[in-house]
């Protein structure tokens, strides 16, 4: 039979045992690896927060310098030569009350606002391209590469499709620019892209040209209306315009619409101009999210002074004729 000290040595020895195990035990956890998670955060480099805070200073009018940090090869640092996702439509809305700087909405050029929400009104768009009626930027050439490139839904609105008629591009000629982008040339996309841009034609023809006979004559249009010089965007005109309605306008990430052609596709030389520049810009710095209402801010603040190739300015030329010449002659 135990005596009582011997039963009081025991369970002070035990408690003693007790108290070790758990501070083993907090020793244990406390080791690097099985501590209890930490929390990351992820923040921009500062070459890249201070162009970010600069962007977003240009967004709403205050004054943006340029960058203190850009790399000797970016986009914007010379004029040089230097895959797809689903877009995220936005539609125009009519501006509210008060100014576009206290909104939560970016401004557009024209004072609008673009209400994020998607758009299921507008036709059919392919694999990621860019759908007819996305926004392009206003005041600046755009030159036909670039839209057969980047944009070859655009030909269904009547205006650019009319302007590469009347500029010397046959049907053929911007199935081959359409498809090379995309290193889709074979006989079977060739003859499809043939046949739809032949329809966007003639569609095209006989809205502008509603006195016409049923068989839309190309040949005639263009002696009678002669070269197109106006290589903006500014006067497009859609389709449902010649009807008396509105037009609407469709946005999306720069990323975007660069992602879907391959980087060795990009227009280079005499056919890259703004909007290619403007792509690159965006690809270049994704953490900006630029989109398709921000084309103005961004050839304000970083391609103001950027020296584009030079048009030709011999009578009867324009760059559309030269690229004609240079590539299919």
């Amino acid at each position: 039979m135990s005596r009582p000290g011997d039963f009081s040595d025991e369970f002070a020895q035990f408690m003693g045992e007790v108290l070790d195990s758990v501070s083993d035990v907090g020793a244990l956890l406390t080791r690097p690896s099985l501590s209890a998670p930490q929390v990351q955060t992820f923040d921009l480099r500062v070459d890249e927060q201070d162009e970010h805070d600069a962007f977003i200073r240009g967004l709403s009018g205050g004054h943006s310098s340029p960058p203190s940090h850009e790399s000797a090869d970016s986009a914007d640092s010379a004029y040089t030569t230097t895959d797809e996702h689903e877009p995220n439509d936005r539609t125009v809305q009519p501006q509210q009350s008060g100014t576009a700087s206290s909104s939560n909405h970016p401004p557009h050029d024209s004072g609008s606002l673009i209400k994020h929400r998607p758009r299921p009104v507008y036709g059919v768009r392919s694999s990621g391209r860019p759908p007819f009626n996305v926004r392009l930027p206003q005041n600046v050439d755009i030159s036909m590469v670039e839209l057969a490139t980047w944009f070859p839904a655009s030909f269904m609105v009547p205006t650019p499709i009319l302007r590469a008629v009347r500029n010397g591009f046959t049907r053929e000629e911007l199935a081959e620019m359409q498809l090379r982008a995309v290193n889709g040339l074979d006989d079977k996309s060739m003859t499809t892209a043939v046949n739809r841009i032949q329809q966007q034609i003639s569609k095209a023809g006989k809205l502008e040209d509603p006195g016409a006979p049923d068989r839309w004559n190309t040949e005639a249009y263009v002696r009678r209306a002669g070269l197109q010089h106006d290589l903006t965007a500014n006067a497009w005109k859609q389709k449902c315009e010649y009807d008396d309605k509105d037009a609407e306008w469709t946005d999306m990430k720069l990323v975007e619409i660069a992602r879907a052609v391959p980087t060795q596709n990009w227009p280079t030389g005499k056919d890259r101009l703004l909007v290619t520049a403007c792509l690159e810009y965006a690809v270049a710095r994704p953490w900006l999210e630029l989109d398709t209402t921000q084309w103005a801010v961004i050839i304000q603040n970083h391609f103001r002074d950027l020296v584009l190739p030079p048009a030709p300015t011999a009578p009867n030329t324009n760059r559309d004729t030269e690229a004609h010449d240079r590539l299919f002659r």
